[in-house]
């Protein structure tokens, strides 16, 4: 007897079978995402604004109503080329997307202010 799954890929959620005499089941997998808020104020030089373990849903919003900030995904320094937020704007990963590790951040200027908030199983 062979069984066909189907499934968001991700091992959460609903899971969909069908057996070789055609019948169907399906299996719900609830998942919780812990979110995590972080306010910080950024300066000229690039720090880690966010640590993440398989965040399922990250935002990202500049706060400030007169600085850019700038948004980089990993270990390396944010700079002025980077994913930039004017004052107000707001970044959102795809909940559809996974991600590990860091989110460094740089502004145009001192004491820019930032909120982050990131949604980890």
């Amino acid at each position: 007897m062979s069984t066909v799954v189907i499934s968001d890929g991700f091992g959460t959620g609903n899971q969909s079978s069908v057996s070789d005499d055609g019948k169907l089941s399906t299996e719900s997998t609830p998942t919780t995402a812990t979110p995590t808020r972080v306010e910080s104020t950024v300066g000229t030089t690039s720090a880690a604004l966010l640590n993440v373990t398989d965040a399922v849903g990250i935002q990202i919003q500049n706060t400030d109503p007169s600085n850019t900030l700038y948004i980089r995904f990993g270990t390396s320094s944010a700079t002025t080329n980077d994913w930039a937020l004017p004052p107000g704007g707001e970044y959102h990963l795809p909940s559809t997307v996974r991600y590990t590790g860091e989110v460094q951040v740089v502004a145009s200027a001192a004491s820019t202010t930032v909120l982050a908030i990131a949604w980890e199983l």
